[in-house]
């Protein structure tokens, strides 16, 4: 027991450490040049994400002393506690604007952390500005394309912030692979995959381009998400993800006993893949294995239960309703996130 809690009381310690320096980091990134003689007027400050009085508090503020007796410069902590983080995040990306203007690097990371404090208006006005700066920023062009979609709902304004970026010469695969998922997300699973296609005749041999090609052809034509697949799997017997999508065309091919070898090789990899032991069990249910109904045994594995009334309320049906009430409330986009499977997306209806 000594042993298992000095572990965890260490495993703590680094992950306070590794928090208060990377904020450390950011702080100082974000102090505007000084000159020699105005290092010692100016205070640094430390960023510190966590309330006051917690453990990472007195550790950054512990340091906060010891720096600024080691340097001569006050070192200041300042607690901005909220959004998991995302508070902190953005006054310290904003720093670095300030200090860098028409710098696309720090108005980028000042996008995202507007994004988690669901600031979404200043997030896109900051992803357009990002993608005029650096116009090849690919991930600046796909989070401003998802957000486009989740606010607007507007697949074509979206898709042209794509086609925008891969028109430059040095476009990545990954834009025409994100543009293709939101092609699908949006109701055109055969455009998505013509756009795949014509990525692959452009990027012979593209691994990604091909990924995605097989997992969206699964549904649409179960031989050319096969062919697909393979060409993958032929250059590397190794890669799980390939394996995993020439497995499940296999099953959408009417061949289960071949995806049942698949996922026993995926097994042998990892044993501990649940991708590859769902793929298994797919199989097993196709050739009507025995086995698959000892795995999916559902009258052993679910059980019926009762939810207690939470303190404060007087039903439960009070409870549920202030819930839903809080949830939509957050709920402000007009489309969900791409790739949500969960019923579409969230179990929110949109506003």
């Amino acid at each position: 027991m000594a042993a298992r809690t000095d572990f965890a009381r260490r495993t703590v310690c680094s992950k306070l450490f590794v928090s208060l320096f990377a904020v450390i980091a950011l702080s100082l990134a974000a102090v505007p040049p000084l000159q020699a003689d105005d290092w010692p007027q100016r205070p640094i400050r430390i960023i510190n994400p966590y309330a006051a009085g917690g453990n990472s508090d007195v550790v950054a503020r512990l340091t906060a002393q010891r720096l600024s007796e080691a340097l001569g410069q006050q070192f200041v902590v300042e607690n901005r506690v909220g959004g998991n983080g995302a508070i902190a995040a953005e006054a310290v990306a904003h720093a670095a604007v300030a200090r860098h203007p028409g710098d696309a690097i720090p108005l980028y990371a000042l996008a995202r952390s507007l994004i988690a404090s669901r600031d979404f208006a200043a997030a896109e006005t900051a992803l357009r500005e990002v993608s005029r700066l650096q116009p090849g920023n690919s991930a600046a062009r796909i989070n401003l394309a998802e957000l486009l979609w989740m606010r607007h709902a507007d697949r074509d304004a979206a898709i042209a912030v794509l086609d925008e970026g891969l028109r430059s010469p040095s476009a990545v695969p990954a834009l025409r692979v994100f543009k293709a998922r939101l092609l699908e997300w949006a109701g055109a699973p055969s455009e998505a995959l013509l756009e795949l296609e014509k990525g692959v005749r452009q990027n012979p041999g593209s691994r990604d381009l091909l990924l995605a090609a097989s997992q969206t052809a699964l549904r649409l034509d179960p031989g050319k998400a096969l062919l697909h697949a393979r060409e993958i799997v032929e250059r590397s017997l190794q890669d799980a993800p390939a394996l995993l999508a020439y497995g499940n065309a296999l099953l959408a091919a009417g061949r289960p006993r071949e995806a049942e070898h698949i996922a026993e090789r995926m097994l042998g990899m990892n044993r501990l893949d649940g991708h590859a032991i769902a793929l298994q069990t797919s199989a097993w249910r196709a050739l009507g294995d025995e086995r698959y109904h000892e795995i999916c045994d559902y009258r052993k594995f679910v059980r019926k239960g009762f939810l207690d009334v939470p303190d404060g309320w007087m039903t439960l049906q009070d409870y549920l309703a202030d819930l839903a009430e809080g949830l939509l409330r957050m709920h402000t986009l007009e489309a969900h996130p791409i790739g949500q499977t969960l019923r579409g997306g969230t179990q929110l209806d949109l506003r």
